[in-house]
């Protein structure tokens, strides 16, 4: 008994001198002191835990296999977690839902240090990591690995010779171009600040990822950021790579630089990752400013929208004249920046070979306009075109009204025209 205090004491001190800051150092401590007072788990059941994460964390997907160079052979660095605490007092602790052994390989998962500390975090971790959902990481993380030993493969040592891929997870940094960018803790649909996609390939061999992103270091602040990780005969991934490298080249010199298209910041490439990271001028959404007014809004409200257009239209004009289409206009991905302009949050679709016609551009952009200026979107009946937009909301000019409907139905093909012939008379008093 008296060994085992010494011990946890002695990892204690020796967690305080580890670290620097009193977060970390509580952490530290109350790991250190927890570790020295279980139960070691058996060398069998680790090795089977090992296996069946695929010697990866299942929460940051890192590899947790280290080669020493002193004995010349490889170790794992990472713990044996509890899901159910080993004390009742712990984070996830509930008498009630104690399982029988809590050593049993159902209630332990295969985690590196770091992911082990937080899960654990005094007071934060039960709350950020209840037990249903560090089981639901458990379950998911070692199903695809039962999956990835399924798949067949000509060479049976081809699997574990393949990188690892892993989609990013939120509140991770991503360093890019020398500089260290933070994706958001929580994801929150909807909003520029906290937005968070991610998409993988029907083979599961690629992953391509988009994200609001803070700049930790530099001159930059707010960022967009995507990145795509692939095998090397990745189809998918080759594609989606390709067509990163080909938004980057058209906005470092095959575009003009203008105020409604991002800059670049950073652009990383490897044989098996690339990541670009553009300018996000503004955390404001069109949506954020000009949605959901059901047809209230003031003149005033109108004229700042078709008083913004321009800088917009000239990015897809822009963007028209050298080939290419957006083909992917949302209002919650076009941005408000400090002037009241709407710029680009960047190309969508643009270098993807979708064979679109500038003209549905122009259709997309005039639905969203009108939808945000009445609250409904543009309906084509049979017998006609759409109604007209100072029929749902007065405050709608008559002759904005009809180069809505001029837009909708195609008969403006131009997206400068479009906002010059919406800005005409905005300025000056409603003529009905």
């Amino acid at each position: 008994m008296g060994d085992r205090i010494f011990a946890a004491q002695r990892a204690h001190r020796h967690a305080l001198q580890i670290v620097s800051s009193p977060r970390h150092a509580v952490l530290a401590s109350i790991s250190a002191m927890a570790a020295a007072s279980r139960m070691k788990i058996p060398k069998s059941l680790r090795d089977q835990l090992v296996y069946l994460a695929g010697e990866q964390c299942a929460i940051c997907h890192r590899m947790l296999q280290e080669f020493d160079e002193g004995s010349g052979k490889s170790k794992h660095i990472a713990d044996t977690a509890h899901i159910y605490p080993v004390s009742d007092r712990g984070e996830r602790g509930d008498p009630a839902r104690r399982p029988t052994n809590v050593d049993d390989i159902s209630n332990l998962v295969f985690l590196c240090p770091y992911c082990h500390r937080l899960i654990d975090w005094q007071g934060v971790g039960g709350r950020r990591w209840p037990i249903e959902e560090v089981r639901k990481i458990k379950r998911e993380h070692e199903a695809w690995w039962a999956f990835q030993r399924a798949r067949p493969s000509e060479d049976p040592g081809e699997h574990q010779q393949e990188p690892v891929l892993a989609g990013l997870e939120p509140g991770t940094a991503v360093v890019a171009g020398g500089q260290s960018y933070r994706l958001p803790w929580e994801p929150r649909p909807g909003r520029v600040d906290g937005a968070f996609a991610q998409e993988w390939s029907p083979e599961c061999d690629a992953v391509c990822s988009q994200s609001y992103a803070y700049a930790e270091t530099g001159k930059a602040s707010h960022g967009w950021l995507r990145r795509v990780v692939a095998r090397v005969d990745s189809t998918a991934g080759a594609r989606w790579r390709r067509e990163l490298i080909d938004e980057a080249s058209l906005l470092t010199g095959g575009l003009p630089r203008l105020p409604g298209l991002p800059d670049v910041l950073a652009v990383e490439t490897t044989p098996t990752e690339t990541i670009m990271v553009i300018t996000l001028p503004s955390t404001t959404s069109m949506q954020d400013v000009f949605g959901g007014t059901a047809g209230r809004t003031a003149k005033e409200a109108v004229r700042a929208l078709f008083s913004g257009l321009p800088t917009l239209c000239a990015a897809l004009g822009a963007l028209h004249d050298a080939g290419f289409t957006h083909n992917a206009l949302d209002p919650a991905a076009i941005l408000v920046d400090k002037r009241g302009r709407l710029v680009l949050r960047d190309l969508g679709r643009a270098t993807q070979s979708s064979g679109t016609t500038k003209a549905k551009d122009v259709i997309a952009l005039a639905s969203i306009i009108y939808e945000s200026v009445t609250g409904v979107p543009p309906l084509t009946g049979p017998d006609g075109p759409p109604v007209r937009a100072s029929a749902h909301n007065p405050a709608v000019p008559e002759y904005a009204a009809t180069v809505l409907i001029r837009a909708l139905t195609g008969d403006i093909e131009d997206a400068r025209a479009f906002a010059g012939q919406l800005r005409a008379k905005a300025s000056t008093p409603t003529r009905r």
